[in-house]
């Protein structure tokens, strides 16, 4: 009987193991794709203001937490002459990600995939210098 039990278990915990985490809970995906993009945003911003520049990887970022390389697997990284492209990678929750207008506004960001990204930036600047 004891035999049985124990197999019973090894059975249940090896299926269990071989399940995906993102299925088993509605609208993870989109939550870890949307902190994972918030995330790198704000340790590549802190990078600049620590450093003077952006890194040329996102490895060069130090004083990370331990979340931090969990959340890069959510994205693509690339510095530009004139700031940076960080993209989202899964392409559908890429598009199903909005963010306010002023969400962009101060931002390095040069390009990204992320749907709500199509905005003029002078338009922001102008806005927030007239107090609107």
């Amino acid at each position: 009987m004891g035999m049985r039990k124990i197999g019973f278990i090894l059975v249940c915990v090896i299926s269990l193991s071989a399940c995906d985490p993102m299925s088993l809970m509605p609208g993870a995906q989109q939550k870890f794709a949307d902190q994972g993009f918030k995330t790198m945003i704000a340790l590549v911003e802190l990078h600049r203001i620590r450093t003077g520049a952006y890194p040329n990887e996102l490895t060069e970022i130090r004083f990370t937490g331990d979340w931090d390389p969990i959340y890069q697997q959510f994205v693509t990284y690339k510095k530009l002459d004139k700031g940076y492209k960080l993209d989202v990678k899964d392409q559908k929750l890429a598009k199903s990600m909005v963010y306010p207008r002023d969400f962009w506004s101060g931002l390095g960001l040069a390009a990204t995939n992320v749907q709500g990204y199509r905005v003029d930036k002078h338009e922001l600047t102008s806005e927030s210098t007239n107090g609107k």
